[in-house]
C-alpha cells in the first residue's frame, strides 16, 4: 500500500483516496488529531509481513542465545543493555560512554546495587517483567522520576503536578535560525491525551507491535516533559515489546533507532506533515523496520561471536599445554572478552561458573588463577572484589589466530 503523502504528488484524486482510506471498515481510527487531521492506520499485508519477520528473527536469536554457555549469555546480555542505553543517550545528545555504563552494570551484578550514574535505567531495562505496563498517569511520572531523575537538569524538570505546565518546542540539532520542528501538545490537554494513550496501549484486541509503534508516535507528539521524552518513550516501547517477545528483542528499540537515526527522525517529521493527513502507516512501518534492523545486527553479532568462541576453545586446547581447569578458566574469560567489552569477571563469578562445569574445588581453582596470572595469561584488574581478565598478550594471540581461521574458513 502506497503512503498517502506520496499519493498527493501522483494522483488528482488524492482527497478521494484519503476519504476511502479513513472510512474503510478495516481502518483503525484513533481519537487523536495531528494538524487538525484525525489519526488513522490502515491494516495491510506489508506491515503484517514485517511483524512476521520480527517474530522469526526473535525465535532465531533466542535459539542462538540459549545455546551459548552461561558466561557468554550473561556477557552478551550486559552488552545489549549497555548498547540500548548508550544508543538512547546518543539519539538525545546525552554524553555517556559504553564503558561507563558497563562498569555500572557490572557493579550492580556484583553488589546488587549501585549509586553510579545510569544505575536506575540499567535496573529498569534489566528487570523488565512480562506483564509490566502503564495503568495511570502517575505510573508515567513515577518511571520518569526513577529512570531519568538525576539525568534531567533542575530547570528542565516538570513543574506541574505530573507533567509540564508550559509549552515545549523541539528544534533541529542543525538549526541555526531557531526553526521549530514540533510543538508539544497544549499542557492543558496532556492528561487527557495520555489517558487515551494508556487505554490504547492496553487494548489487547490490537496487535502488540502496532500498539507499540503508534503509542510511541503519540507519546513523542504529546511531549509531556521538557526533557527526556525520547529516552523514556523508547523505554516504554521496550516495556511493551517485552510482553510478547524475548527480552533481547525488547532491547532493539533504541539500538535500531540509533542505527537508522535519520529514518527514525524522518518518520516523525513526515507523519507530522499536513500532507500526510494523519495517516500512521509510514511511521508504523519505519518503526517495525527499526526493530528488524537491530535484530539483524544482534543476530549477526551473536553468530560471529559464537564462531569466535568455538575457534578460541580449539586454539587454546591445541596451542598450549594447559590443564582442563586452566582451559576452562581461560574460556570463561574469553566469553567475557568476546561477548562483552572484556573488562573482567569477578573471582566469585569465575568459581561459580567453574563449579557448573564440574570443577568445584575452590582452593584448587584459586591456585590455578594465581598460576595463570604469574605466567602472564590473565591479569588481576581489581582486588576488592578480585576481578580477572585475559592478558593483553593472550588477547593479541587469540585475535590474530581467530581472524586468520575465520578468514580461511570464508574462502
Amino acid at each position: 500500500m502506497e503512503y498517502i503523502f506520496k499519493k498527493y504528488y501522483q494522483n488528482k484524486d488524492y482527497k478521494k483516496i484519503y476519504e476511502s482510506r479513513i472510512n474503510f471498515e478495516e481502518t483503525l481510527n484513533l481519537n487523536f488529531e495531528v494538524k487538525n487531521n484525525p489519526l488513522y492506520y490502515v491494516f495491510n499485508s506489508y506491515s503484517t509481513n514485517l511483524i512476521e519477520k520480527i517474530r522469526i528473527l526473535d525465535n532465531e536469536i533466542e535459539n542462538i542465545f540459549e545455546a551459548l554457555p552461561i558466561v557468554a549469555r550473561e556477557s552478551f546480555f550486559d552488552d545489549i543493555i549497555v548498547e540500548e542505553i548508550f544508543s538512547s543517550n546518543e539519539i538525545e545528545g546525552v554524553q555517556s560512554t559504553r564503558e561507563e555504563i558497563l562498569l555500572t552494570k557490572k557493579n550492580i551484578s556484583e553488589n546488587g546495587y549501585s549509586k553510579q550514574r545510569f544505575a536506575s535505567v540499567i535496573n529498569s531495562y534489566s528487570k523488565l517483567e512480562k506483564d509490566e505496563k502503564l495503568d495511570s498517569l502517575e505510573d508515567i511520572r513515577s518511571y520518569y522520576d526513577k529512570i531519568l531523575g538525576d539525568e534531567v537538569n533542575i530547570e528542565d524538570k516538570p513543574e506541574g503536578e505530573l507533567f509540564r505546565k508550559n509549552d515545549v518546542f523541539i528544534q533541529s540539532n542543525k538549526s541555526y535560525d531557531g526553526s521549530i520542528l514540533h510543538k508539544g501538545t497544549d499542557p492543558k490537554m496532556i492528561n487527557e491525551y495520555l489517558d487515551k494513550r494508556i487505554d490504547f496501549m492496553n487494548n489487547e484486541n490490537l496487535h502488540l507491535l502496532i500498539r507499540v509503534a503508534i503509542g510511541h508516535y503519540i507519546f513523542e507528539y504529546i511531549h509531556p516533559f521538557y526533557d527526556g521524552n525520547g529516552r523514556i518513550g523508547r523505554f516504554f516501547s521496550s516495556m511493551y515489546v517485552n510482553h510478547s517477545y524475548s527480552h533481547i528483542t525488547s532491547l532493539a528499540v533504541s539500538r535500531g533507532a540509533f542505527i537508522k537515526k535519520n529514518d527514525y527522525y524522518k518518520s516523525f517529521m513526515q507523519t507530522n506533515e499536513r500532507l500526510n493527513m494523519g495517516e500512521l502507516n509510514y511511521f508504523v512501518d519505519e518503526f517495525l523496520k527499526i526493530i528488524i534492523k537491530a535484530q539483524e545486527d544482534m543476530k549477526d553479532l551473536l553468530m560471529l561471536n559464537n564462531s569466535k568462541l568455538i575457534e578460541s576453545l580449539e586454539w587454546l586446547e591445541k596451542s598450549f599445554d594447559f590443564t582442563d581447569e586452566e582451559v576452562n578458566i581461560l574460556l570463561i574469560l574469553t566469553q567475557d572478552y568476546i561477548f562483552s567489552q572484556g573488562i573482567g569477571v569477578s573471582r566469585k563469578k569465575l568459581l561459580k561458573a567453574l563449579e557448573i562445569t564440574g570443577y568445584s574445588n575452590a582452593s584448587k581453582n584459586k591456585r590455578y588463577f594465581a598460576k595463570l596470572e604469574k605466567d602472564g595469561y590473565i591479569d588481576k584488574v581489581k582486588s576488592r572484589p578480585i576481578i580477572y581478565k585475559l592478558s593483553k598478550d593472550l588477547i593479541s594471540y587469540i585475535d590474530g589466530n581467530i581472524w586468520l581461521i575465520l578468514l580461511l574458513d570464508s574462502l
